[in-house]
């Protein structure tokens, strides 16, 4: 996971990504960057290895443009609408789902 930190308040998130370091995480599983979310925003959108990007806290004309630059490569972008109460649709967005089908005997 990516996540961008507050620009007004990063020091919970630096703090939450030093003790991920000391604790018994796997190195890449919690990636936290630090700066300003308009300029790091578009190329964590545009990014191949990025899979899905969260539009959580994004005004309309921003979301509007991420979700484009994330179009040039496959991703899922979840954007919560006003009249989103289903509060596990954002988790839906990134979990694949399957059917695997089994025969049996024949």
């Amino acid at each position: 996971m990516v996540a961008v930190a507050s620009e007004l308040r990063p020091t919970p998130a630096a703090l939450l990504g030093e003790m991920t370091a000391t604790a018994d995480f796997p190195a890449g599983v919690l990636n936290i960057i630090t700066g300003i979310t308009a300029e790091l925003a578009p190329t964590l959108a545009s990014h191949d290895d990025v899979d899905g990007i969260d539009l959580g806290g994004v005004d309309e004309v921003e979301a509007d443009e991420l979700s484009r630059v994330a179009a040039g490569s496959i991703k899922r972008v979840y954007h919560p609408r006003d009249d989103d109460s289903d509060s596990t649709r954002r988790l839906r967005t990134f979990i694949e789902t399957s059917t695997v089908w089994h025969t049996i005997g024949q």
